[in-house]
């Protein structure tokens, strides 16, 4: 009798831990299913964001891909075909360069501009003319290669093209003195000519330089840029007297970078 007893005991426990467990599984299935329902509401209202993509939770950099522009001040020196080599170290009087650059992993295509209007602070002679100043407008285009070698700094180097259009100036003092005080025929223009300018030139170059770029903000770098201009005959018609032999130029840009 103790024995029936005690088996229809053990019986109803498990029956009982049956029903039990099966309830605690539709309880979970069912708080697993209202959580999805919540999220599925949560993400439609825009509560839930979408994940990161892989390269920012990986932590790579963002800079794979941009555009950056900027203005520079500059060094620069002047080698003209006679010879004569005029050095300006002042980078606040030799005029601002812009540029505007396209920035794709390990590649850099680059436009600047370069404009100068230089006092030589001494005569110099052109085809049997003279000049003291001299307006130089140069538009570069460069192809660079950019090496990363550390979080922030970059170097670069490359070639590119430059089209420039030269005007060599003499200016004549207003206070100059007349050479004799022979007096001028009436008939004559006594009033003498401030300025005698050449004609405009367009002179050529090939261009190779370097340099390095640090980023001080993920929008803002600074950057070193050397140049080297050296005329070339096989983009400018052969028959040009060119005026500049070479241009060397030392920029540092500020510029603002959009990552794409």
């Amino acid at each position: 009798m103790k024995r029936i007893i005690l088996s229809g005991f053990l019986l109803l426990s498990l029956l009982a831990s049956g029903v039990g467990f099966a309830q605690d599984s539709d309880l979970t299935e069912a708080g697993a299913s209202q959580k999805s329902m919540q999220e599925r509401s949560l993400e439609a209202q825009g509560v839930i964001a979408i994940p990161d993509p892989k390269f920012i939770t990986e932590g790579s950099s963002g800079r794979t891909q941009g555009v950056y522009f900027g203005v520079g001040f500059r060094q620069l020196r002047l080698d003209f075909r006679n010879g004569r080599s005029i050095a300006n170290n002042d980078g606040t009087i030799n005029g601002v360069a812009f540029n505007l650059g396209y920035f794709a992993e390990n590649q850099i295509w680059e436009y600047s501009r370069h404009v100068t209007i230089l006092d030589l602070s001494e005569t110099l002679t052109f085809k049997e003319r003279p000049f003291n100043f001299v307006e130089v407008i140069q538009n570069n285009l460069w192809y660079f290669r950019s090496i990363k070698v550390a979080k922030d700094f970059f170097l670069n180097y490359g070639l590119g093209a430059q089209s420039a259009e030269i005007r060599l100036i003499f200016n004549v003092p207003e206070n100059s003195t007349p050479e004799s005080s022979t007096p001028k025929n009436p008939t004559e223009d006594s009033t003498p000519a401030l300025e005698d300018t050449t004609e405009l030139r367009r002179e050529d170059s090939l261009l190779w330089g370097g340099g390095g770029a640090y980023f001080i903000t993920p929008d803002f770098f600074i950057q070193y840029r050397f140049t080297q201009g050296n005329y070339s005959p096989l983009l400018t018609n052969h028959s040009v007297d060119n005026a500049l032999h070479s241009t060397q130029i030392h920029t540092l840009f500020l510029q603002y970078y959009f990552s794409l």
